[in-house]
């Protein structure tokens, strides 16, 4: 609160001394400038809001503006005195008169920010004419998209030399951007695919036993796609240390039990993209009963033991 006070006491002290060489004889335009965004600053940063600096001085800055010669500057700066005091259409007006005038993009872009309505958005549209050649072409796709969101998606609304052809660019990177959303997505898809076979491989007995053996010698798992996952226990007791997957790509998945006791009380398994499988015993009893899987997606395996004996006889899971 400190700090906003003394910046309170900074500004209405520096606005008292434009104001003071603004209204002196002989006072110069620029002065006068001054002493308008001085004021601006006031109404924008709150400080009139506060009561640190008079609103009376908005009127006396407009009046000094109002006499002074036509140009770009003053256009600019009674555009921004009037945003700042809440007149928005009144301030679009003046900004546009500074772009006719051949002020820069930024002016433009001032407009663009002034809330939105319809008088708003007609002052973009005619912005968009003006300031259109300022536009490079790589800033054209989405200069397009702006002109036509002030235009509601009307097309014939956007009046400007090559109009044509720039809408043909926004809607060649239209395309692009689909595309590339729809191959990041596809790709997405294979990656959430590939974990969730992941997952369900690196289930314990999610295959054949090796040696009959699951808990000590690991399995075996085929795989859609060609090739089998192989999984080694790890120290050769899976049911308390775990084990390791090893999938075709060379990737791999590490599963811990949970309480160094995975028949009782399930495992979690890290998949190579950083996510994790968690499992549950059913019953408590993965050895008889099987278990469920939750996987990173979303989804779910849910396993039960052939002839009710995981450890000899492998798991049938879906």
């Amino acid at each position: 609160r400190r700090q906003q006070e003394a910046a309170d006491a900074e500004l209405a002290a520096k606005i008292d001394g434009q104001r003071a060489a603004a209204t002196a004889e002989g006072a110069s335009t620029e002065q006068i400038l001054d002493f308008a965004e001085g004021v601006s600053v006031a109404f924008e940063s709150g400080a009139v809001g506060r009561g640190k600096v008079s609103a009376d001085l908005a009127g006396e800055a407009e009046a000094l503006l109002a006499a002074q010669p036509p140009s770009i500057d003053v256009a600019i700066v009674a555009g921004r005195l009037l945003a700042a005091t809440g007149r928005s259409e009144e301030a679009a007006t003046r900004w546009l008169e500074a772009l006719a005038a051949g002020a820069p993009l930024e002016v433009f872009d001032a407009i663009v920010s002034l809330p939105r309505g319809s008088v708003a958005d007609q002052a973009v549209l005619q912005g968009c004419a003006m300031i259109r050649p300022q536009i490079d072409e790589t800033g054209v796709p989405s200069f397009v998209q702006l002109c036509l969101e002030r235009a509601n998606g009307d097309a014939a609304k956007l009046a400007w030399k090559g109009v044509d052809r720039d809408l043909a660019a926004y809607e060649a990177e239209l395309r692009r951007l689909e595309a590339e959303a729809a191959a990041q997505a596809a790709a997405q898809a294979e990656v959430s695919a590939r974990m969730s076979l992941y997952a369900t491989a690196s289930v314990f007995a999610a295959g054949d036993c090796r040696f009959n053996d699951c808990a000590k010698d690991g399995w075996e798992t085929a795989l859609p796609s060609g090739g089998a996952a192989v999984t080694n226990c790890r120290f050769n007791d899976c049911l308390k240390e775990g084990w390791e997957t090893s999938f075709p790509d060379g990737n791999s998945a590490v599963t811990n039990c949970r309480f160094n006791d995975c028949f009782k009380d399930g495992w979690e398994t890290s998949l190579p993209d950083g996510s994790s499988a968690v499992t549950y015993c059913r019953f408590n009893d993965c050895m008889k009963d099987g278990w469920e899987t939750s996987l990173p997606d979303g989804g779910s395996v849910v396993c039960s033991c052939r002839f009710n004996d995981c450890l000899k006889d492998g798991t049938e899971c879906n």
